[in-house]
């Protein structure tokens, strides 16, 4: 749960008045069941639901258009051996459900709400076993990341690439290693997320960066080693992963 706190303009209160009024006794419920029997949430609770319905309504019609090239939408981290342990733990109790995911602003999700929500959602999956029918692959045809890109960026770095930058790939943009100006190509492997600020150290020549032998990218200002930033996958840690920039 998150604790929200704060002040909202008259016509902003007008939508909440009108979204939260829809979440009456018996409809919008979590579960997304409708009965005419008791409901047992409070106000506050079919208040939070009606916001909740707002948003997910906003979201799926499409009319808040795109950010940094694909759909606004929600963008959700995991992996397919999670999936299935969530799937099998929702119908065995023998069964730990896994770590939460990790959405495009960082915060933890529920397995069994990104399964919940997924029944509902149009689907980018971050596996690419034919190159011919995804194009992730453009050289040097077009500086912008592609939408196919930018998800495979979520998948792989979570957020800005910089150590110690916790900033989530929402608001990050995508860098090119090598360099754009320096003949760098608009290639999956060739394209890392960069906080907007990070990115520009790096324009400005205060930092220098290359691509891992393992998929990451290294940062450096010429008086450090180059270092990759677990900001994003705090497991690593947990591993004591180094991830040496190259290995012997």
């Amino acid at each position: 749960m998150s604790r929200l706190e704060g002040f909202i303009d008259p016509e902003t209160r007008c939508y909440v008045e009108a979204v939260t009024a829809a979440a009456r006794p018996g409809r919008h419920r979590p579960d997304a069941t409708v009965t005419e029997t008791a409901d047992d949430r409070s106000g506050a609770q079919r208040c939070h639901d009606g916001i909740k319905l707002g948003l997910q309504a906003g979201i799926a019609s499409g009319a808040l258009g795109t950010h940094r090239g694909h759909p606004v939408t929600v963008i959700v981290r995991t992996t397919l051996a999670e999936l299935n342990q969530a799937a099998h733990a929702a119908t065995n109790p023998d069964i730990a459900m896994p770590s939460p995911a990790r959405t495009g602003g960082h915060s933890a999700l529920p397995m069994r709400d990104v399964i919940r929500m997924g029944a509902d959602a149009i689907h980018y999956l971050a596996v690419f076993e034919d190159h011919t029918q995804r194009p992730i692959y453009l050289g040097r045809q077009t500086r912008i990341a592609s939408t196919d890109q930018r998800i495979l960026c979520y998948a792989r770095d979570g957020g800005c690439t910089r150590p110690g930058c916790q900033a989530p790939g929402y608001h990050c943009e995508v860098h090119h290693s090598p360099n754009w100006a320096a003949g760098g190509a608009t290639d999956a492997d060739c394209l890392f997320f960069a906080y907007a600020p990070d990115h520009k150290l790096i324009t400005d020549g205060h930092y220098q960066t290359e691509a891992t032998d393992t998929a990451r990218l290294a940062w450096t200002d010429a008086t450090t080693p180059p270092d990759i930033n677990h900001a994003h996958h705090p497991e690593e840690l947990l591993r004591g992963d180094t991830d040496p920039p190259h290995e012997e």
